[in-house]
């Protein structure tokens, strides 16, 4: 097996890691994300599948009516949220996958064009509306609780946030376009972090930047970084929670843990 270096640049100390490949499933799936236990959450068309970190499959949920999920979040695994944006609609769920309250109509509640969303520390969930370029706090009910200004006007570029997670209260969130932003608990953009990976993914650690070579842990507080040497070849998407790394690639996914080496 490959080692994996991780530097961690403050304090200047060199930790030895050994990548371990803990299972491997064949198949077009788009990764929803890892949690601290291993479960990888993925989806496949319109069935959210959750894998356990021996590969096989605990608990799966399929709506048929609603089309494709187009966006999901577990940063909370007993709030899971999937998006079906072409019909505006949130459904949650639990960490066995079962369904959390009534379908949220977004549309219903004035989100003309939601992209993405993720739990919240607070009784709800953040969502994205790319039609009015304002993160939105949604109650579990569907209520709109507040919103932030619209965003767009910060930036040249177009902003469309491809993941959304909570670090520390605050609200963190990917755009490709863009870099990664970090909000206030209103909403409001207080910080934009550049990104130089070509795979880029936000976590309950920071900001993770991978090129074939490896990961840049970036700290979105202060600043630090840790730098772990690995192959990402092939790697169209990954969801790392140290030490859990799930990665996507064309045509399967695998999990990997890291152990340290004395």
């Amino acid at each position: 097996m490959p080692n994996v270096i991780i530097i961690f640049l403050l304090i200047s100390s060199c930790l030895s890691a050994q990548q371990t490949l803990l299972f491997s499933e064949k198949g077009k799936f788009k990764v929803g994300g890892v949690d601290a236990q291993g479960n990888c959450y993925v989806i496949q068309r319109n069935t959210i599948y959750k894998f356990n970190k021996q590969g096989q499959v605990d608990f799966n949920f399929s709506d048929n009516s609603k089309g494709n999920i187009t966006h999901l979040s577990c940063s909370n695994p007993l709030k899971i949220t999937a998006l079906y944006a072409d019909q505006g609609k949130l459904i949650v769920l639990d960490n066995t996958l079962s369904p959390v309250g009534a379908v949220i109509d977004l549309h219903a509640a004035g989100i003309s064009d939601p992209i993405a969303a993720c739990a919240a520390d607070d009784n709800g969930f953040w969502v994205y509306d790319a039609g009015q370029g304002k993160f939105v706090m949604m109650s579990w009910s569907g209520i709109k609780m507040q919103e932030s200004t619209d965003v767009r006007r910060l930036f040249s570029k177009a902003f469309f946030p491809t993941e959304m997670t909570m670090i520390s209260g605050n609200l963190l969130a990917l755009s490709h376009n863009v870099g990664v932003v970090l909000t206030d608990n209103a909403g409001n953009i207080v910080k934009t972090l550049m990104t130089s990976g070509w795979v880029v993914s936000v976590g309950e650690n920071g900001i993770y930047s991978a090129s074939e070579t490896g990961i840049v842990v970036q700290d979105v507080f202060n600043l630090s970084e840790s730098v772990i040497t690995t192959d990402m070849k092939g790697v169209l998407k990954f969801s790392m929670h140290f030490p859990y790394i799930l990665m996507q690639y064309e045509k399967k996914i695998s999990l990997y843990l890291l152990t340290a080496q004395d």
